[in-house]
């Protein structure tokens, strides 16, 4: 907006005193003065005015019951999640030990006990070890 010029818009306000006195305005103001002062709808006007005020609660309610909805689901899935998370660390972590132990007997059976200490202190060979001695495909 540049300072100086009129700024216009499209609002159009309109101020209603409800307590007072209605004896110069039309039916419909009258009727609409009423409904604004919690009377019943009781023209087609206010009719129509009180179904979109109710199809805006309505609309409303939906809404914030559409988000508790979609926060429990976000709540649920993160929960799902970290569960998921928890279950296959503990599932790797058996499969590390059952690796390891099949390792750690294949060689202290074929008597290579020396390539068993270096194992435990070198992950690399140990997986050169694992793909040799258990399984080809071992990551």
């Amino acid at each position: 907006m540049t300072l100086g010029r009129p700024h216009w818009n499209l609002v159009l306000l309109t101020f209603i005193c409800a307590g007072g006195d209605k004896d110069d305005v039309s039916e419909d103001m009258k009727s609409l003065i009423d409904y604004l002062a919690g009377k019943d709808a009781d023209s087609n006007l206010t009719s129509r005015i009180d179904a979109k005020v109710k199809e805006a609660i309505a609309k409303s309610l939906w809404r914030k019951e559409y988000m508790t909805y979609k926060e429990h689901m976000d709540q649920e899935y993160n929960r799902g999640l970290e569960e998921g998370r928890v279950e296959g660390r503990e599932e790797g972590r058996e499969e590390s030990r059952d690796v390891l132990n099949k390792l750690t007997t294949a060689l202290i059976d074929s008597g290579r006990i020396e390539e068993l200490t270096r194992a435990a202190k070198d992950p690399e060979y140990q997986k050169i070890l694992i793909r040799e001695l258990i399984d080809k495909d071992y990551i």
